[in-house]
Formats: C-alpha cells, structure tokens, sequence
C-alpha cells in the first residue's frame, strides 16, 4: 500500500515530472516500500538512482546518510551574476531535500 507523497515547496508535482514513480522498491535509506521511489538525478558517490524514497529526500534523512544532492548547490542554484543568491536554507532545501528533474537545460 503505497503511502501519501511528502510535499516539496520547490517541486510541487514530482510524479508529474518523472522525477517519482509508483514502485514496489525498498528504499536503501529507511529500507521500506512504501509505493514510490525517486528516479530522478542524484549527485553522490555511491549508486542511488532509484533507491531512495521520497520521504527519506523531504526529511533530509537520503543526504544525512549519504552526503547526496538531488540538484547540484554549487552550479544549479544561486546568482550565476544574472540573480540574486538565494539565503542558504533555500539552497540547502533545493539542493538536499527537494526532488531534482532531468531537463534539456540546467535547472537554472
């Protein structure tokens, strides 16, 4: 049975977007199925497309335990010169809680 989705400020429909799908996986991190797993990108040294869930990327538990991003801090989000920089509980929510999406051009 498959649980309701966290909700992600930054990334409000993420089953929309592709970046979460209904699966019978376990999650490598809380090692429970619970009806979704995220397949969307993962910055990390370890293998983990796929293996995580997404309350264990909401509640900041996947980047706790496996220094992961799911959009990269340091060149997806901020100023770049054109923007003003996001306050940092931003750009961390972003970076390490917040689902990421594959897209034809950087998340910018």
């Amino acid at each position: 049975m498959s649980e309701n989705l966290p909700t992600f400020r930054y990334h409000p429909d993420p089953v929309g977007t592709d970046s979460i799908e209904p699966s019978v996986a376990i999650c490598l991190c809380c090692e429970r199925a619970r009806g979704h797993i995220y397949v969307g990108p993962v910055f990390s040294k370890q293998l983990l497309r796929k293996r995580l869930c997404p309350w264990c990327i909401a509640d900041g538990s996947a980047h706790g335990q496996y220094s992961c991003e799911f959009t990269d801090r340091g060149g997806s989000i901020g100023d770049f010169g054109r923007w003003d920089t996001p306050p940092d509980g931003v750009m961390d929510e972003v970076a390490y809680r917040t689902p990421g999406f594959i897209g034809w051009q950087q998340e910018r």
